[in-house]
């Protein structure tokens, strides 16, 4: 989303004069986006420390970041027009990493017969299906009652859509 973005200066001193190069440096010039997954801005980071798949606070490389900052998203708008398979989109409406305008178009734009598009008021990135006993346990941290009644909803939502097709 664009929260998460860098300054279009910065966007544009990447793509034309550092891109180019696809340079290996972890310089990239990204913000930290760890306290954006949740309403609880704490809980993010905790999260980020205590998942052995996390970056945890590692910059992506120059070239990489150049490829998920304008490479994808372009290939994406280029493709969404060719998703013909059954899928569902649950995103949250407070979701600053990934923009839920986004989900709405690739369900508005692919000519799939069989799409489901839900919106969750009030979730934030990581509330869709992180807010559970585990994960609270995990970081060492208690999800609000909201939270974890957001995570609850979602996953009902994904097994009544997966249970309808099988």
């Amino acid at each position: 989303s664009d929260e998460v973005k860098p300054s279009w200066v910065t966007q544009q001193l990447f793509r034309k004069v550092l891109g180019p190069w696809k340079l290996t440096w972890t310089v990239t010039p990204s913000k930290d986006i760890d306290h954006f997954d949740f309403r609880v801005p704490e809980q993010g980071p905790k999260l980020c420390q205590a998942n052995p798949l996390s970056m945890a606070g590692l910059k992506p490389r120059l070239a990489t970041a150049e490829q998920l900052g304008f490479v994808f998203p372009e290939w994406m708008e280029q493709n969404m027009c060719n998703l013909h398979t059954p899928f569902v989109i649950l995103h949250g409406k407070c979701d600053k990493v990934t923009d839920p305008e986004v989900s709405k178009k690739l369900h508005e734009v692919a000519p799939s017969k069989d799409k489901t598009l839900k919106l969750y008021d009030d979730c934030y990135h990581a509330e869709v299906t992180t807010c559970d006993a585990p994960t609270a346990k995990l970081i060492d941290h208690e999800f609000l009652p909201e939270q974890v009644a957001q995570t609850q909803q979602t996953m009902k939502d994904m097994i009544e859509w997966i249970k309808a097709r099988a």
